[in-house]
């Protein structure tokens, strides 16, 4: 085991102090100290007096046991995660049956959720060297918008469906714009006007401080406004008109789909918020069951996606039965022509 890995393991938390003079008791104290930010090469406080300071590194072996527990968990929902997403972006990309304007929808949102998952478990932790850290953290940043603004996007859709307007194309320049323009504008700006946010102590993310996380959590905020403001207008409309009773269950059916989705992704942020433990193994888990909810909900438990689900295991079992066959005739004709040969001899 290298030292710096040993140091990382015994070295938990990074702790501003200064010397605070008590006649005979005096002693390090954190009062008026803050951590502005920390790494491994050096440290950046804050204190508004003046005093002799030092960093005092605090060690939190209990800590750094329930941070490797939450990192394994942390490991088998993003690959459980990241496995559904997978399969439904196969099946979004190739099943014929379901190719609509809904379908297209959520080929997008799961990409987006894909890609954002696949960056979060390979490279929020990467925080040794500071350009590519805030590199990830950016690229984090944009894909968890694009997630929010594709699923906005699919609640739009659901609206203009209810008020029997045109639909929506999510392939065209507008869709596109929308979908991926809108949140590489929000990171550009957020970049330009603070470079620096792109990076906290442990994890390529979003720092806190000028309140920078807010260039992520408000387009969140608005998003899911925007969703609760249309989700009673868009059953409000369809109760309110004549229209054919299939039409107002399925828009029904996708209005609860979106909802529930809306709660997964909105509610799991909300809990990333609180410190402690406990709140990040919620927010982990919550944050996890996007992949197998879209997976199983607009794939799995979709009758036309089943139906193409068997045609495809018929046509492997087809193919794998024509190649046993074939392979199996291959030593019988070679044994004939043993056979013939001998004969003539």
């Amino acid at each position: 085991m290298s030292p710096q890995l040993k140091l990382r393991k015994t070295k938990e938390e990074v702790i501003c102090v200064y010397w605070k003079y008590k006649g005979k008791e005096s002693s390090w104290s954190t009062e008026g100290c803050t951590k502005l930010h920390s790494n491994q090469t050096h440290t950046v406080c804050s204190c508004d007096h003046l005093s002799s300071f030092t960093v005092l590194m605090e060690r939190r072996e209990s800590q750094m046991q329930d941070y490797y527990a939450l990192l394994v968990i942390v490991y088998i929902a993003e690959i459980a995660s990241l496995v559904c997403l997978s399969l439904a972006i196969v099946t979004f990309l190739f099943c014929c049956s379901i190719h609509n304007v809904s379908a297209t929808l959520h080929l997008h949102l799961s990409v987006c959720v894909f890609m954002a998952h696949l960056l979060f478990l390979i490279g929020v932790s990467k925080t040794n060297e500071e350009v590519p850290c805030a590199v990830i953290a950016g690229f984090l940043h944009y894909f968890f918008l694009c997630s929010f603004v594709w699923m906005c996007l699919e609640v739009v859709q659901l609206y203009l469906l209810g008020r029997d307007m045109k639909q929506m194309r999510p392939c065209s320049i507008g869709g596109l714009l929308a979908g991926y323009g809108l949140p590489a504008v929000i990171v550009a700006v957020s970049a330009g006007v603070f470079p620096e946010g792109y990076r906290i102590d442990m994890l390529c993310w979003l720092s806190h401080h000028r309140g920078f996380a807010w260039s992520f959590l408000g387009p969140v905020c608005v998003t899911i406004a925007v969703n609760t403001i249309l989700f009673p207008i868009i059953l409000w409309t369809r109760f309110d008109q004549n229209a054919d009773e299939s039409k107002v269950k399925d828009t029904r059916l996708g209005i609860f789909k979106a909802i529930v989705h809306c709660l997964i992704m909105g509610c799991s942020w909300v809990l990333a918020l609180f410190p402690g433990v406990t709140f990040t193994l919620v927010f982990v888990i919550i944050n996890a069951l996007q992949g197998p909810y879209i997976f199983l909900v607009h794939c799995v438990l979709n009758q036309q996606v089943r139906v193409e689900y068997r045609r495809w295991i018929s046509l492997l079992h087809g193919q794998a039965g024509s190649y046993n066959v074939s392979s199996s005739t291959v030593p019988m004709e070679s044994l004939k022509e043993e056979t013939n040969a001998k004969s003539v001899h």
